[in-house]
């Protein structure tokens, strides 16, 4: 950064802004990793929401702004005058477009990926493609890609959008643009459904099959560098000083949180307990958790991520507790106003569980929860949260929406985390088996990491200790170490994750 007021010898810092789910996070980080300014702007994309802005682009790229001049000011006016920040960095949802006309305007509001939209009317492809994926057995799997492409479902039903496009970005490289005027964006953003080389990073050669399978103009696609390359200055005026920062081009939002986590080794499991749950580790060669599956691009040339994803994860134990408080408390011991996730495990633990007993949780839920089930399939986009159980007859209360008591209520609870720790256990013996690998560790950080219980079961189900990042949102920390490691303040990702990443608590599991 560049200002009237700069001195030498000051203390440089990384900026980063994390733009998630359910809140845009900025944060400034010191070169041990400590945390040492933070500010959020609550959201929520996965729902109804009173946050209209959160779907404009224009109104998104004013909060960036303003949340950059914040993180200026505290180094210009504020307590951390002593430091200087060494530039700023981004991470954002992926598979999350803006489309914008001639003159950079916003032709649509943001598409994010959890809207789930889905293309009926698919671009046909020549027909000797559609003869090799019949060979293969694979026309489904291109049909399913084709239906869940956002610019499929743009050109179906915004042809006129369509029509005038000028750029097509990612959400990182609208923000990212929206502060340098450069229309460029990190190879390690491009985790969408686009006519992207996972292997070689690079946008694909013009007779690959995506070019048809896609409705886009290669013209759209912004040009692709690597992780910390430098995309311009932000300028800007804090109370009254002129001030710039540069601006470094970062990864995907999963990517970050495994970097930040601290995860920089084949040996550890990464679970991202958010919104969705995502299960990665770090893979030298390109291979995918499966056949015809690609793996991600990393923050590294020297890596690439096995990703598997759990689409509801955590978002499923949310939504279950804002419905029974709603709708279904009739019960003494708590009221709309005390239920919570925190307050469903206290009860847990004090009247469903028993901590002395030796018995593993998960056979302690097997058989608190004899009488009910989760059914094997379900859509919480078509259906509410309360239709996913199976009460036996001999249950008091069938009917899922007749008043409960709160030993039912926290039954499901419990079932809901025992369906998650299997879920994950599943994705961590595929991804061991597709690898030949086993792990020695599982590393996890989300919002979900606060659920003690959750972290008890997936420790004891996948037989492996658990160890929480020393801080629930690591996206912002892993974009920090890209900015650090850009900027020559380590020579690579290994000795930055080793100087600014710190362990958390470890759970370790009971042995069968």
């Amino acid at each position: 950064m560049q200002h009237s007021s700069a001195q030498s010898h000051v203390e440089p810092l990384f900026a980063s802004i994390d733009f998630g789910s359910q809140s845009i996070r900025s944060y400034l980080y010191d070169l041990q990793g400590n945390m040492v300014y933070r500010s959020h702007i609550d959201m929520d994309i996965t729902g109804s929401s009173t946050y209209q802005w959160q779907s404009d682009p224009a109104q998104l790229a004013e909060v960036v702004a303003s949340m950059t001049d914040d993180l200026l000011s505290q180094t210009i006016e504020g307590a951390l005058q002593k430091h200087q920040i060494s530039a700023v960095s981004l991470t954002c949802l992926r598979n999350s477009f803006v489309y914008l006309d001639k003159n950079n305007k916003p032709l649509l509001p943001v598409l994010y990926w959890y809207q789930g939209r889905r293309a009926e009317q698919l671009p046909k492809l020549p027909w000797y493609w559609r003869a090799a994926f019949a060979v293969v057995g694979q026309t489904s799997t291109i049909k399913k890609l084709q239906r869940q492409a956002a610019v499929n479902w743009v050109a179906e039903h915004h042809p006129q959008a369509q029509s005038n496009t000028k750029h097509l970005c990612q959400l990182s490289g609208y923000l990212q643009a929206s502060l340098t005027g450069n229309y460029r964006d990190s190879w390690a953003n491009m985790i969408a459904h686009l006519p992207f080389n996972f292997k070689h990073r690079r946008w694909l050669w013009p007779l690959a099959w995506q070019w048809s399978a896609l409705n886009l103009k290669p013209n759209w696609l912004p040009e692709l560098c690597d992780p910390g390359t430098e995309l311009g200055l932000y300028s800007t005026q804090i109370h009254g000083k002129e001030a710039d920062v540069s601006v470094i081009a970062g990864a995907a939002d999963k990517t970050c949180e495994l970097l930040g986590a601290g995860v920089i080794d084949a040996d550890t499991l990464f679970v991202s307990l958010g919104t969705a749950i995502t299960i990665n580790c770090l893979v030298s060669k390109f291979k995918g958790p499966k056949r015809f599956y690609p793996a991600y691009p990393s923050f590294s040339k020297n890596y690439y991520l096995a990703e598997e994803m759990l689409d509801f994860g955590c978002r499923v134990l949310r939504e279950f507790v804002a419905w029974k408080r709603e709708h279904m408390i009739d019960d003494v011991e708590v009221n709309e106003d005390t239920l919570s996730e925190a307050h469903l495990e206290e009860w847990i633990c004090h009247h469903l569980l028993d901590a002395e007993s030796g018995i593993q949780l998960s056979a302690q839920i097997s058989d608190i929860c004899s009488q009910l089930t989760i059914v094997e399939t379900f859509d919480l986009s078509a259906c509410c949260v309360a239709d996913i159980f199976n009460w036996q007859q001999d249950e008091p209360s069938v009917n899922h929406r007749d008043p409960e008591s709160m030993e039912q209520i926290a039954k499901e609870y419990l079932l809901l985390l025992h369906w998650l720790a299997i879920q994950i256990q599943d994705a961590k013996g595929r991804i061991e088996r597709r690898h030949n690998r086993e792990f020695k560790r599982i590393l996890v950080s989300g919002g979900g990491q606060q659920s003690n219980l959750l972290l008890k079961l997936i420790a004891d189900m996948c037989q492996l200790p658990v160890q929480k990042a020393n801080q629930v949102h690591t996206g912002g920390r892993g974009a920090a170490i890209i900015t650090a490691v850009a900027k020559g303040h380590y020579t690579d990702f290994e000795s930055a994750v080793s100087a600014m990443c710190t362990a958390g608590k470890v759970i370790e599991p009971n042995t069968l």
